[in-house]
């Protein structure tokens, strides 16, 4: 199949894994699927869409946790290093 049918197929998998747990009750109506090239335009997207959820979260504006600065550096690397 294309890309948009593979994408689709991963998302229903994940929302039908999700069906009966409570973190199902975290999932928002956006899906967005990255391949995680450095011109992958739907990572900004992706991180338009996390910044608007955590700006709704009641702890917006409180300072960042240290330990999501390690994620964050994690990821970087992780990108840099042409993982997915």
């Amino acid at each position: 199949g294309n890309t948009s049918e593979i994408c689709e197929n991963y998302f229903r998998k994940i929302h039908l894994y999700l069906k009966d747990k409570p973190t199902r009750f975290h999932l928002i109506d956006e899906e967005v699927a990255i391949d995680n090239t450095v011109q992958d335009i739907n990572l900004e997207i992706l991180k338009m869409i996390i910044v608007g959820v955590a700006k709704q979260q009641p702890y917006w504006g409180e300072k960042k946790p240290a330990r999501w600065i390690h994620l964050e550096k994690e990821l970087m690397q992780c990108k840099a290093k042409g993982r997915k």
